[in-house]
């Protein structure tokens, strides 16, 4: 496994848990993030390097929010931030041919957002086909968030 695919199903776990506690502050720790993943050649100790840096990444990006703001290392302890919770309530659009997937707003609707899927999949555990999963959702959620960053950029230039 690449350390891409380590940030994906670390950035997965960490939106996984903090959806499901959401508003409510929790902590993640990075020796739960790597807990039964399959990181091939990393050992241990560069699996939670890793991870810390997948949280420290997802805090500067926009997604999370510290309990504390002089807060930089793990363990981290905080909740989504809007962006975070706004990305992980939308609903992935299927792809039309030649398109690239895109997300809208959630509505009330059987179809399930991203972070309930993210929380369903994390629960199928470590299986490659869940993993996978996780990365592919992982990958909707950060483009809903670009997508979110442009279209609050073409709002202010009007």
């Amino acid at each position: 496994m690449r350390t891409v695919e380590l940030f994906e199903v670390y950035a997965g776990k960490t939106f996984a848990r903090l959806y499901e506690q959401f508003p409510l502050s929790t902590e993640i720790k990075v020796e739960e993030l790597v807990q039964g993943v399959e990181a091939g050649d990393f050992d241990k100790n560069a699996q939670m390097n890793i991870a810390g840096h997948t949280l420290m990444w997802l805090q500067s990006a926009g997604y999370l929010e510290p309990v504390r703001k002089d807060e930089t290392h793990p363990p981290f302890r905080g909740t989504l931030t809007a962006k975070g919770f706004e990305c992980l309530q939308a609903l992935p659009l299927p792809r039309s041919e030649g398109q690239q997937s895109q997300a809208v707003p959630a509505v009330p609707s059987q179809v399930k957002g991203l972070g309930s899927q993210l929380v369903e999949a994390i629960g199928e555990g470590t299986k490659a086909a869940a993993t996978d999963t996780v990365k592919t959702l992982v990958g909707k959620v950060l483009a809903h968030g670009i997508a979110l960053s442009v279209s609050y950029v073409q709002a202010a230039i009007k």
